[in-house]
């Protein structure tokens, strides 16, 4: 019953941090006031741990500047002044910088796992912005089902024969 209980909780304070805005998340410590246990447990999880604003703690990938070279395009991650960002252009598209507000994984699922980044947007949803980063292989991957303003990014095309060692959805760069 507390177990149910404690899947429920964590359930909905993850679902919180995700869609809810950032100004209205009261944080997960206001939590520990009535269930310390049940906090405590939680807190010092891997899953306490996954998600949250980016800090030079969370975040995993390189933003160290570096373009990364697409089919049609490109993006640069960065930071400036402590705060992360993406920099990036398709071909026949305005160039458009992103700034990451939200950070989600941290590598600890059973065969690596990726950790993806959410942007806020002009019309103030938080949204995933497509580039995802894989700290077991050092590898960047790029969602091919986001997208950003008018802008596909679809870089490469390959068979799902040469997608089958890659997450579901992502191409390696």
């Amino acid at each position: 019953m507390i177990y149910k209980r404690l899947i429920k909780a964590l359930t909905i304070l993850s679902l919180g941090m995700l869609i809810g805005s950032q100004d209205q998340f009261i944080g997960s410590k206001t939590c520990s006031n009535c269930h310390p246990d049940q906090f405590n447990t939680w807190n010092t999880s891997t899953h306490g741990k996954a998600g949250g604003k980016p800090t030079d703690e969370r975040v995993l990938a390189p933003f160290d500047g570096e373009k990364i070279k697409l089919k049609n395009g490109w993006f640069i991650p960065f930071t400036d002044r402590g705060r992360y960002f993406f920099l990036s252009q398709e071909i026949g598209f305005p160039e458009k910088k992103y700034e990451v507000i939200g950070v989600v994984g941290g590598g600890h699922i059973y065969g690596g796992g990726t950790q993806t980044y959410f942007g806020l947007f002009p019309d103030g949803t938080m949204r995933l912005l497509p580039f995802d980063y894989h700290p077991g292989s050092n590898t960047w991957f790029l969602k091919q089902t986001i997208y950003l303003d008018g802008c596909r990014f679809q870089m490469i095309y390959l068979p799902e024969k040469q997608l089958s060692g890659h997450p579901h959805g992502r191409l390696e760069f």
